[in-house]
């Protein structure tokens, strides 16, 4: 075989190694998520391809997503499938973030986000830490424990309670709130007295 049908090979397995295509089937039943997907510009992959996600993160995006495959070798008897995005969920939760926050995305924010308008912002600047839900949110663990070293607010529909180390104050919304001076609870750190 000659030099240049050997570059030419190289070249075609080099340019080959990453395709982009859209997400068709899911499976997400397996200790891997399982795709197919329509290559743009080609033809389907019917076989199942392996998604490779990072390790304590996981997630099923939803069909329709964008997703880069690597050809392992340049071929395609072994592709892997390393990144799917979708567009609309990521400009859904970028204007959902600025509606609830009134705040958009700065350089080194990160956020975990839903189709349906849940997320988890983690603001780089401030260093707040934002958690979103449209329903509900529920804690669930053998203890909860909740440490403010300034101030805890928390309301219901403007009616609310705001303690900061040497007060409480019950509020409603509108309305001048009366403030109790409050003394820290018996906290015994030796859990078998």
């Amino acid at each position: 075989m000659s030099l240049e049908t050997q570059l030419r090979r190289l070249t075609y397995r080099l340019l080959n190694s990453t395709v982009r295509g859209v997400l068709t089937v899911l499976q997400d039943s397996g200790g891997l998520q399982l795709i197919q997907a329509t290559l743009l510009g080609d033809d389907d992959i019917s076989d199942p391809v392996e998604r490779l996600q990072e390790y304590g993160f996981t997630a099923s995006p939803p069909l329709g997503s964008e997703c880069l495959l690597l050809m392992v070798g340049g071929t395609r008897s072994h592709p892997l499938c390393v990144k799917v995005e979708n567009r609309e969920a990521r400009k859904a939760v970028l204007a959902n973030v600025q509606a609830e926050t009134g705040l958009a995305f700065q350089p080194g924010d990160v956020a975990l986000y839903t189709t349906n308008g849940n997320f988890v912002l983690l603001r780089a600047g401030s260093g707040n830490l934002i958690l979103h839900s449209p329903e509900t949110i529920r804690l669930q663990a053998k203890g909860i424990e909740i440490h403010a070293t300034e101030n805890l607010r928390y309301d219901c529909l403007g009616n609310g309670v705001h303690f900061t180390p040497l007060t409480r104050t019950d509020y409603v919304i509108g309305a001048t709130g009366s403030a109790v001076p409050i003394l820290p609870p018996d906290i015994n750190p030796d859990p078998a007295q």
